[in-house]
C-alpha cells in the first residue's frame, strides 16, 4: 500500500469518525456508512469475478496446451498413434506444470483479497445493526482471510489433476529418451514436491502480505 493509498484510506476514517460524532443516537444508520460498508463489500464481488475470469482463462491455456501431448494416447483402428518427440513433450510439460502453479497461487490470492476485502467491510459496518445479520459476519474472525471452504478446495481440484497430469508427462517424456523407468519415475517425483514446494511457499508470502496489509 503506497502514501497515497494510506492517506486516501485515512480520509476515509476520518469521515467516519465525524459522521458518528454528528449522528450518535440516530436510530438509522449513517448514510456514510451504508455506503462504504456497500463499496467496500463491492470490491470484495469484483475480486470474486476476477477469480472466475482468470480460472477460465487458464482452462483454455491449459485445452490448448493438453491437445499436442494427449496425442500420445489416443489409439487409432486404421493406423498407430503418431507419437509426440520427447523434446516437445518434456518442455511442454515442464511449461503447463509452471502455469499450474501460477493457477494455483492466483486462485489462492484472489481468494485472499476476497476475503480481506469482505474483513474490512465487517469492520466499517454501520452502527446500529446487528452483525450477526450482515453477510460479512462471517469474517469477522481474522482466521477467516485464508482460503477455505468446499468452493475453493474445488476450484484448486482442477490445478492439482493437470498439474499430476503433466508430472506424468514429465516422466514419459524422459522415458522415451532412453532412461529407466526408475529415474523416469523419479523425475516425475522431483517435479512434483518442487511444485508442491514452491507453491507452498508463495501462499504463505501471501498470508504474510495479508496481515501486514491488515495492519498499515
Amino acid at each position: 500500500m503506497n502514501n497515497d493509498e494510506k492517506q486516501v484510506l485515512q480520509e476515509a476514517y476520518d469521515s467516519i469518525g465525524r459522521l458518528l460524532s454528528s449522528q450518535q443516537g440516530s436510530a438509522s444508520p449513517p448514510t456514510g456508512w451504508v455506503n462504504l460498508y456497500a463499496a467496500v463489500i463491492g470490491e470484495g464481488r469484483q475480486e470474486t469475478s476476477l477469480i472466475w475470469m482468470r480460472y477460465s482463462a487458464f482452462l483454455v491455456a491449459h485445452s490448448l496446451l493438453m491437445q499436442p501431448l494427449l496425442r500420445d494416447w489416443r489409439l487409432s483402428t486404421t493406423a498407430p498413434p503418431q507419437l509426440v518427440p520427447p523434446t516437445i513433450v518434456i518442455p511442454a510439460a515442464i511449461a503447463g506444470l509452471l502455469l499450474t502453479m501460477l493457477w494455483w497461487f492466483l486462485n489462492y490470492a484472489g481468494w485472499s483479497n476476497q476475503n480481506l476485502k469482505y474483513t474490512y467491510a465487517f469492520r466499517v459496518q454501520p452502527p446500529g445493526v446487528d452483525p450477526s445479520w450482515l453477510p460479512t459476519n462471517w469474517w469477522r474472525d481474522s482466521d477467516k482471510r485464508r482460503p477455505w471452504g468446499p468452493i475453493y478446495w474445488t476450484a484448486q481440484a482442477c490445478p492439482m489433476m493437470m498439474a499430476l497430469a503433466y508430472c506424468i508427462f514429465l516422466g514419459w517424456g524422459i522415458y522415451s529418451l532412453g532412461a529407466s523407468v526408475n529415474c523416469a519415475v523419479l523425475a516425475a517425483l522431483l517435479a512434483a514436491a518442487m511444485a508442491v514446494s514452491l507453491t507452498a511457499w508463495g501462499c504463505h508470502r501471501i498470508d504474510a502480505f495479508s496481515k501486514v496489509l491488515d495492519h498499515v
